[in-house]
């Protein structure tokens, strides 16, 4: 059976500089689910992040699904 798994990373649009993706493995049963998963964690991310980081660093949030052959028997 095929999932989708949400890989998210921040990036600094000021440096260029982008960290490393990372994810919880959560299994998305359609790209839909993860899709809106992702854009509420974006915005759980973004709300707890520091302001003067975020307005110096004009920091964004990109995420993926990524589909995948699920790990589940």
């Amino acid at each position: 059976m095929k999932v989708f798994i949400l890989f998210i990373q921040l990036c600094s649009n000021m440096s260029g500089i982008c960290s490393d993706y990372y994810t919880d493995y959560k299994e998305f049963s359609t790209y839909k689910k993860c899709v809106v998963h992702g854009l509420e964690q974006s915005t759980k991310i973004i709300k707890q992040f520091d302001d003067d980081i975020m307005n110096n660093e004009l920091t964004i949030i990109k995420f993926m699904c990524i589909e995948q052959d699920s790990k589940k028997v």
